[in-house]
């Protein structure tokens, strides 16, 4: 299944927009099945960030996406953004700028944050045992992204005492 449903990307966006963009052929009525398939799409995206910290969400084991208990709320509307912006996009419509502003900050800073273990997607959902790693991290560290939240370069004079962050930290 997925983590959302077309009532979700309601709540996002105007169904009555949404219903236009998937009307391929303009007779007034939307193409069957679309929907679903960019919800899907837009589940196993959002998946593919979750998924090294949160096993248990795979979206193939979602049985009712309305159900906090199987889809956190962030991630349900995570999914319903990128779903609204994959059904706008695929004509070429243009994204309104509110949208716009959210997809922005899932893409940039939400979910590669919870890639990264720094978010969670709730207060709940239990991660995936030994889910956060030194390469990892280091990973994320070399690609500079830790440094937006406060860590500079190792061994700069300015970096935390914290040696997890510090090459050969077992040497000092």
């Amino acid at each position: 299944m997925a983590y959302c449903n077309e009532s979700h990307i309601d709540d996002v966006f105007n169904s009555q927009n949404i219903d236009q963009a998937i009307d391929d052929n303009a007779d007034g009525t939307a193409n069957s099945g679309l929907v679903t398939n960019l919800i899907d799409d837009a589940s196993h995206e959002v998946w593919s960030y979750v998924k090294p910290h949160y096993s248990s969400l795979d979206p193939e084991d979602v049985t009712d996406p309305t159900s906090k208990t199987q889809v956190p709320v962030a991630v349900r509307n995570a999914t319903a953004v990128l779903a609204a912006e994959m059904i706008l996009t695929r004509q070429g419509k243009r994204v309104p700028e509110r949208l716009a502003t959210r997809i922005e900050y899932l893409r940039d800073k939400w979910l590669p944050g919870v890639a990264a273990g720094l978010f969670t997607v709730d207060a709940t959902t239990t991660r995936t045992a030994k889910s956060t790693t030194d390469d990892v991290r280091r990973t994320m560290r070399d690609q500079g992204a830790l440094s937006e939240y406060g860590e500079t370069d190792p061994g700069d004079g300015e970096s935390s005492d914290n040696d997890f962050f510090t090459e050969n930290s077992g040497d000092n």
